[in-house]
């Protein structure tokens, strides 16, 4: 059976600190002279905790132009030229790095030595793991307390929550919640509380976005410094979600 244990991998933030201002500095005009028929896009920020609704929409357009797709549980961008799809840089390495954290999460989760990487020349970012239960992190996403919540999963679930208990786990802590094997709509979560997700391979994060379209989910791991990544239908089991997030 599935436990819902510590996650070892190096989970990469978008936000990342060697991601300065200049890595961003491009030359809007030239872009929008090399693609003059596609409008230019561009987010405000790097962070899907603060994005605004016209951040998401032009992260939404710029995965559509970079052919963003899901094979299998992994992420693959189709193109890399963000320059000739007028995407700026910023928005581009947001797309990428969401990409690769949520593949590090799933190979890591599946015990797989390898996954899809996006090569463009982009630099490294450094990696930060947080050692504690993914359970007790995605409790306190959805609102709870996490210094109830970890002590209570490391003395109770010290080996990790089978996902047959999962049910039981979250309503000892949120009576409202439902599990769903999908939300029944569009959703937005940049702030507390959030969904929980659950996957597939044993692991437990927070949902910031959902689209129903795709069955795809935005999603933030507490557990891992707040990092944050994208997970593709084949890989969520199923959502718990509290009355009134919908």
């Amino acid at each position: 059976m599935k436990k819902f244990i510590l996650v070892v991998a190096t989970f990469v933030a978008v936000a990342c600190s060697s991601c300065n201002d200049t890595f961003f500095d491009e030359d809007r005009a030239s872009l929008t002279t090399k693609s003059s028929s596609l409008r230019f896009l561009d987010v405000s920020t790097t962070d899907i905790l603060v994005m605004s609704e016209d951040d998401f929409h032009a992260l939404d357009a710029a995965m559509q132009r970079l052919e963003v797709e899901y094979e299998g549980s992994f992420c693959v961008i189709g193109r890399t030229d963000y320059r000739n799809l007028n995407i700026s840089k910023k928005l581009y390495y947001t797309v990428k790095q969401l990409c690769e954290n949520g593949n590090r999460l799933v190979a890591s989760t599946h015990h797989l030595s390898s996954f899809p990487l996006i090569k463009d020349g982009s630099p490294e970012s450094g990696n930060q793991v947080m050692p504690s239960d993914c359970v007790a992190y995605a409790l306190y996403g959805m609102g709870a307390d996490l210094q109830v919540t970890l002590p209570f999963i490391q003395t109770y679930y010290s080996d990790g929550v089978l996902l047959v208990d999962m049910e039981y786990v979250v309503g000892l802590f949120f009576s409202d919640a439902d599990k769903v094997k999908h939300p029944s709509a569009n959703g937005e979560w940049t702030s507390f509380p959030r969904p929980m997700i659950c996957t597939k391979a044993g692991h437990a994060v927070n949902c910031v976005r959902y689209t129903l379209s795709s069955g795809a989910a935005l999603y933030v791991d507490h557990q891992n410094n707040d990092s944050p990544g994208t997970l593709s239908r084949d890989e969520i089991d199923c959502f718990f979600i509290r009355a009134g997030m919908l």
